[in-house]
């Protein structure tokens, strides 16, 4: 798990509410998109991305913009 994800986990966790200890699976599956888009971009920065890598990254990135409305 990356560093990004875990951080992410903490702050999720510390955020929800008292009794709701554990991320949904809507979450977790939105948890799961955050961190690969984070995976894949740093490949990208960093030059290192592959052609599929890139494409599947604009797949996440463009799914991401549908769900928010955007």
């Amino acid at each position: 798990m990356s560093l990004h994800h875990q951080i992410w986990e903490m702050v999720t966790m510390i955020c929800r509410p008292r009794g709701q200890e554990t991320a949904t699976s809507d979450e977790k599956a939105r948890n799961d998109h955050e961190a690969e888009i984070s995976r894949l971009t740093w490949a990208v920065i960093d030059g290192k991305a592959t052609v599929e890598e890139r494409r599947r990254l604009a797949e996440l990135v463009n799914a991401q913009h549908e769900q928010r409305g955007a």
